[in-house]
């Protein structure tokens, strides 16, 4: 019993001390000149970038980012590309 509680307050004081990511507001430009602004946010066990007007983003393949959408609890990247298409619908 005492191990146990050791652990959890061992576990509970080193999750609750974690270094913020900066908050930044960056233009970010693609290979093709195509400039978008994006915020980051969270700390060193969550962060997460958004665009200016507030939708989640994640960087995907090409070094582009995508719009996210939530589907069965979890983010995931859709097909739409920050500043080039508009968010629209995300979830058709």
């Amino acid at each position: 019993m005492y191990l146990l509680v050791l652990t959890i307050l061992f576990y509970a004081f080193t999750t609750s001390f974690s270094a913020p990511v900066l908050q930044y507001n960056l233009k970010y430009r693609y290979q093709d000149g195509t400039e978008i602004f994006i915020n980051t946010f969270g700390d060193e066990f969550l962060c997460y970038t958004e665009t200016t007007d507030g939708y989640t983003i994640q960087l995907g393949p090409g070094y582009k980012y995508y719009y996210c959408n939530i589907k069965d609890g979890k983010l995931q990247i859709t097909d739409k590309v920050v500043g080039k298409e508009r968010a629209g619908r995300l979830n058709d």
